[in-house]
């Protein structure tokens, strides 16, 4: 019996007849205990669980890895299944935030289910959430290379200032082979996320990292470093995801080759 499964319900791609947009859910079974890291950005996490046949109406936890719209879209539809669950967040995340495109223009990219919507936990500290898994909460900024685009905008005090995303984090699922870190977009850096994961649970063992890696438009020595580091961890499994980018996509491919798997909605990974 594996100890762990974690079922992608929301990806950029999909399998069979599954629905696919922009977004991230994944449904974590471990620990006793079944959870959803993120919802995808609208109802559909609710669809495609059910054509898988994922119950939603019996979750123990939601966790959000930081407060964009293409990770928090789907939370009132996942709670109309749901129903009071606990929303577990950085305060960050709760904040507004906006994102200029590539065209110049501004556009919000924050939440549209508000604190008052739901039971939300907010902490930016690490939180378990069943035994064996646990929230990162706030990610330490250790790596020089691990930066965030000033098109990322958030609100302070009135003012807009750039947002470094301290709401970003991500969820560790701990094995018998070693840490199981699963991302949400990692705009806080994928190694400092993965360096973060083995300081708070002292697993220096990397099992397998996946999820969104934010290096689409990354430099490429940025990519290069995060292949090093990764290379340095040896993982079973790397799924570069949701908005890792073309080019560092296949940077994986081409540094881990069949260990380097491919993460849309449908996939089901067991540890």
């Amino acid at each position: 019996m594996s100890e762990a499964r974690i079922t992608v319900l929301v990806e950029n791609e999909a399998t069979g007849d599954l629905g696919a947009e922009h977004g991230w859910a994944a449904l974590v079974e471990a620990g006793g205990k079944r959870g959803l890291f993120d919802t995808g950005q609208s109802g559909l996490v609710v669809g495609n669980a059910r054509a898988l046949d994922v119950e939603l109406g019996s979750l123990d936890w939601i966790a959000l890895s930081h407060g964009h719209y293409d990770h928090t879209g789907g939370l009132g539809a996942v709670l109309s299944e749901a129903g009071d669950v606990t929303v577990y967040a950085h305060p960050e995340a709760l904040g507004e935030k906006l994102v200029r495109d590539f065209a110049g223009r501004w556009r919000e990219a924050g939440m549209s289910v508000g604190r008052h919507e739901a039971r939300f936990e907010c902490s930016p500290q690490p939180v378990a959430l069943a035994e064996g898994v646990t929230l990162t909460g706030q990610v330490p900024r250790v790596t020089d290379y691990e930066t965030v685009p000033d098109r990322f905008v958030t609100e302070r005090e009135g003012r807009r200032v750039h947002d470094e995303f301290p709401d970003d984090q991500a969820l560790i699922v701990t094995t018998d082979g070693g840490l199981v870190v699963v991302l949400g977009c990692a705009h806080a850096g994928v190694v400092n996320t993965v360096l973060h994961a083995r300081e708070i649970t002292g697993d220096e063992r990397v099992r397998a990292v996946f999820g969104g890696m934010h290096l689409a438009g990354a430099p490429p020595e940025r990519i290069e470093k995060t292949i090093a580091a990764f290379r340095e961890w040896e993982p079973e499994l790397v799924g570069p995801a949701h908005c890792t980018g073309e080019e560092a996509v296949r940077a994986f491919r081409d540094a881990f080759g069949e260990r380097c798997v491919a993460c849309p909605a449908g996939t089901v990974l067991e540890f």
